[in-house]
């Protein structure tokens, strides 16, 4: 059989026997069909270069990057990151089946391979879906916060996943007779963090703190894979999809090209366009507040504490959920933001509140910082009031600006809207 390429020159990681091997690839289709030499339609040295398994993200959820699916998909794929078990929760939370049917349909063609994983989606019907590999019911190890919890866990045969959050306090439990229970994540991954890597950080991690680089990138692809049940992935060998990345060297894990299906998608850091990527229709129209009045906010504060209101903004129903802020530090003005359970905004003036809210509300979902009756920073997230229409980079820069500008107004913990939109208080119902 004649190849339609040959990948001449290069050491490949082999996850499944341990080995890295000085080698050929040959590869026809969609698929890898040998090592060694052969004849092939095209031919191209690699000149040492290491070939590795795309890697693998074994829980993450997209929504919290803020960025749309495509988006999401090209900055991780820079990285090297072929395929990634999607947690929909946070849409599910939201809009039910069909925030996850959408995120099906928008996530098909992409140069990453999505996968999902609906463990957490409570009392969801199923959708039936060859992409959907786990289900409610199923337990969801995802991270342990101790290495006692995870070894509990191993004892009980559980799979353990580990992020830039654990690895460290994990790591002395993983043994070469273990690590087939272990994978990487990223998990509520934000579209800085993104930027800047993904997988390949926590693979370089691992080996810089004395991990040996094949069972790190086993870690990051062969194991979740397994795990999972996605077939013909993970791996570098014959009868496996073409789906592997190609690195100068085994320290830095710095990507250089990527294939996907036998086809390089990524060099020199540029994406290569793709061709049968079709555009689909965003959910938005899902900000929806009963109208209120400025006084609806007020809050018995004895202490001059920072205010808290949560709006359902699903069924505009008229209930606000208020309560009292400690520890946040904002001094003046308000910020808003739409997330999953319906736009959350702390503030010490109820104008300044009232003023973000209808300005999430303006844009159809978003952040908003106003202080004075004046709209200070903003960010639109119109698809499903969680994610943005805009590129990683003007992301990261609207994502500065409003911490610069909640910086100024006293707020100075890090991440302050992660912060908010994860707050759990004590509330009170209007």
């Amino acid at each position: 059989m004649l190849a339609d390429l040959l990948l001449k020159n290069c050491q490949v990681i082999n996850v499944i026997n341990g080995e890295i091997t000085p080698t050929s690839i040959a590869i026809h289709r969609d698929r890898i069909v040998g090592f060694g030499e052969c004849e092939a339609k095209e031919a191209i040295d690699l000149n040492g270069q290491y070939v590795c398994p795309s890697f693998i993200d074994s829980h993450v959820h997209i929504e919290s990057s803020m960025l749309n699916p495509a988006e999401f998909s090209n900055t991780a794929v820079s990285h090297g990151t072929g395929t990634i078990i999607c947690d929909p929760s946070k849409i599910a939370t939201l809009l039910g089946v069909s925030g996850v049917k959408y995120l099906l349909s928008v996530t098909e063609n992409l140069p990453l391979e999505v996968y999902f994983d609906l463990a957490l989606c409570h009392s969801l019907p199923v959708p039936k879906n060859k992409r959907v590999v786990s289900f409610m019911g199923e337990e969801n190890t995802s991270e342990c916060a101790t290495i006692e919890e995870a070894r509990i866990k191993l004892k009980l045969g559980k799979f353990i996943k580990i992020s830039s959050k654990n690895l460290n306090i994990l790591f002395p439990l993983i043994t070469p007779q273990n690590a087939h229970a272990f994978s990487f994540c990223t998990d509520k991954i934000g579209a800085e963090d993104l930027k800047d890597g993904h997988i390949n950080l926590l693979v370089k991690k691992a080996v810089e703190m004395g991990m040996d680089p094949v069972m790190a990138t086993r870690l990051a692809s062969y194991n979740p894979a397994i795990h999972y049940g996605v077939k013909n992935v993970g791996a570098v060998a014959p009868g496996y999809y073409a789906d592997f990345v190609m690195m100068n060297d085994l320290h830095e894990f710095k990507i250089k090209m990527v294939y996907k299906r036998g086809k390089l998608i990524f060099q020199r850091n540029k994406l290569r366009p793709q061709s049968n990527l079709k555009k689909k229709r965003a959910i938005k129209e899902t900000v929806n507040i009963k109208s209120f009045k400025t006084d609806d906010l007020k809050v018995n504060d004895k202490e001059k504490m920072l205010k808290f209101a949560l709006f359902d903004r699903c069924k505009a129903s008229p209930k606000i959920h208020l309560g009292l802020v400690p520890n946040f530090g904002l001094e003046k003005g308000a910020l808003a933001q739409s997330i999953e359970r319906g736009v959350i905004v702390v503030g010490m003036d109820e104008e300044d509140m009232a003023g973000a809210v209808r300005q999430v509300v303006k844009m159809k979902g978003g952040i908003a910082v106003v202080a004075g009756g004046l709209v200070l920073s903003q960010m639109a997230l119109p698809i499903a009031g969680l994610m943005s229409e805009e590129s990683v980079d003007v992301v990261i820069g609207k994502i500065e600006k409003l911490e610069e500008t909640v910086r100024k107004l006293g707020c100075l913990i890090d991440n302050p809207f992660v912060t908010l939109a994860n707050l759990n208080l004590q509330t009170n119902s209007k």
